[in-house]
């Protein structure tokens, strides 16, 4: 089954972060087809370039968008993100993940409470397909 990879799995690693080993580990260790949202590919480069990383988004990009597949929410799905934030206590970004994973019926996979954790009902054994080191 596919799933849904979060920005703060990558975060994690690019900024050098507590969770890097484990986001590492889980990202080479499972097997199986992974996305990650327009959302999170923005997102992770607006803070490298306010950081003044451009290179390191250049290299970010160079080596996962050949491993993952980039879902965008759909138009419908906008008009459904309230209703995810008052119902899950979701802030936009979580939202817009949450709302992504539902419409393609995957697997959110993020680093909290212990790698990797499901906010999206629908299971998923087998979460990640990245056959070399990232980054």
């Amino acid at each position: 089954m596919n799933c849904l990879v979060d920005t703060n799995v990558f975060l994690e690693i690019l900024l050098n972060q507590g969770g890097r080993k484990k986001c590492e580990t889980y990202l080479q260790g499972e097997k199986g087809a992974a996305s990650i949202t327009d959302f999170t590919l923005h997102s992770i480069g607006v803070l490298l370039f306010r950081q003044k990383r451009p290179e390191l988004f250049d290299k970010f990009a160079a080596d996962t968008l050949p491993q993952f597949t980039i879902l965008s929410l759909s138009k419908a799905g906008y008009s459904r993100l309230a209703e995810v934030n008052t119902r899950h206590g979701l802030d936009f970004d979580d939202a817009y993940q949450f709302a992504v994973a539902r419409e393609n019926n995957l697997a959110h996979r993020h680093p909290g409470q212990g790698l990797p954790a499901r906010s999206e009902p629908g299971g998923c054994s087998s979460a990640v397909k990245a056959r070399r080191k990232i980054f």
